[in-house]
């Protein structure tokens, strides 16, 4: 194991949870219509997710030496170029999330809404909305992408790599496919709890939307490293918020 490295991803699990889920509690308990959580009570609910979050980071951390996956900017050494270092994962996860937002965006609005009603889409607008964009970013751009493509994605290219003996290219993308799935898995019983019909369209579609997220942030994590998915992921919900404030 990567010791340096992993406490660094876990240090960044820790952050997102702690910054993401109090504001995430709020946002829900408004969109319900339910009294908002004490500050105590929202801090408190972002153990667990912490947990999570560190676990992934660990998990990654163990297997990292057979999987492969780059880390150029978390791994920086003294006496390199910052500046080149950073460089390319960062614009390379900006045009990431530029693909992602051209295709998720038209899909969410002019596909999805329909099939969501007015009530759940409206719900969905609120819990979004209410989070704040920085609560957004710390959950999406870096929580899901330790879990998914950091834990998720790097134990599937590990089991992969045991049964053909190396990590292959077909082996990188059944662990980026498979971890897009279950990243599409983990929207839906959310989605169920506020209100949206699970019908075989409308799973088709969000499985679609954050498949598709989940795909081009899986071939950045095998390409540019785990911090060019975050940054793409982030940008996602970056230009999503533009697009809310000029709705």
């Amino acid at each position: 194991m990567d010791l340096s490295l992993t406490l660094k991803i876990g240090a960044l699990a820790v952050t997102a949870a702690a910054v993401g889920v109090p504001a995430q509690a709020r946002s829900v308990a408004r969109a319900r219509r339910a009294p908002v959580p004490d500050p105590a009570a929202r801090a408190l609910a972002a153990v667990p997710v912490a947990v999570v979050g560190l676990a992934a980071a660990f998990l990654g951390g163990a297997l990292v030496a057979t999987t492969g996956i780059p880390s150029p900017l978390l791994e920086f050494q003294p006496g390199a170029s910052l500046g080149l270092v950073a460089s390319r994962p960062i614009l390379a996860g900006i045009g990431g999330g530029l693909i992602v937002a051209v295709v998720v965006l038209p899909l969410y609005y002019i596909v999805l809404r329909p099939l969501l009603g007015p009530e759940a889409f409206r719900t969905s607008e609120m819990l979004r909305k209410g989070m704040g964009l920085p609560a957004r970013v710390a959950i999406g751009g870096v929580w899901e992408e330790i879990v998914f493509r950091w834990g998720v994605l790097s134990l599937v290219a590990w089991t992969g790599a045991r049964v053909a003996g190396s990590v292959s290219s077909v082996v990188e993308w059944v662990a980026t496919l498979a971890a897009a799935l279950a990243f599409g898995a983990a929207h839906l019983p959310w989605a169920a709890a506020f209100g949206v019909r699970p019908t075989a369209r409308a799973v088709a579609v969000s499985f679609l939307l954050n498949g598709w997220l989940g795909v081009v942030a899986g071939w950045l994590v095998w390409h540019e490293g785990i911090v060019a998915a975050m940054v793409a992921h982030a940008s996602v919900h970056v230009m999503w918020a533009g697009v809310e404030r000029f709705r």
